[in-house]
């Protein structure tokens, strides 16, 4: 008897506790074919994220520099005393881009029993991981950035005319270490020359 002549023989309202095998076994085909459907990607394709400065802007590494000291240098300028200012900042790295990967794991326990009754057991374990790749099939296309985050700053260099008055040197230092995460050895200001 095959699923044809099953689902004709079928009496309405029966009970699923009361289904064949085979009947329920067809369910649970259709509905793991439903996931399949319903997690396959569709044919939209997402922009991967860029580096964006704090003021929102994309950027690469050298502009992300230029930036971050041109509004460092408006915003010390303005310290009472400091006059005018010159800044200088270093980044720790190029940032680091997140890429979206897809992983597998199987694990598999096999038993084996010998003539004599003795019982082996052996286990496996495999773990895969790919890069995700957008644009293209076949290998082909750009891997797919999930996240992309902006470089760490390194040290800070100020130059302010006002830098000979102790109280604006430590309100100089003091702003630079509320802006960025870095220690006091890290921050140098100094007098500006004429």
């Amino acid at each position: 008897m095959n699923l044809r002549e099953i689902w004709k023989n079928k009496k309405p309202g029966k009970p699923f506790k009361e289904w064949g095998r085979i009947e329920k076994l067809a369910i649970l085909l259709a509905a793991g074919l439903l996931l399949v459907v319903i997690s396959w990607p569709s044919g939209k394709e997402e922009k991967p994220e860029t580096a964006t400065s704090p003021s929102g802007e994309s950027t690469t590494n050298r502009s992300y520099e230029e930036q971050l000291e041109q509004r460092l240098k408006t915003i010390l300028s303005q310290v009472d005393g400091a006059g005018d200012v010159q800044v200088m900042i270093t980044l720790k790295d190029g940032g680091e881009k997140v890429l979206q990967e897809n992983t597998s794991r199987t694990d598999k326990q096999v038993e084996e029993t010998d003539s004599n009754g003795g019982v082996r057991s052996q286990n496996e374990h495999t773990y895969n991981s790919d890069t995700l790749l957008s644009g293209g099939s076949g290998g082909s296309g750009s891997p797919y950035v999930v996240q992309e985050r902006v470089p760490e700053v390194e040290g800070v260099l100020v130059l302010a005319e006002g830098a000979e008055k102790a109280t604006v040197k430590t309100e100089i230092t003091e702003a630079v270490q509320a802006l960025f995460p870095l220690e006091v050895h890290k921050i140098r200001v100094l007098k500006r020359g004429s």
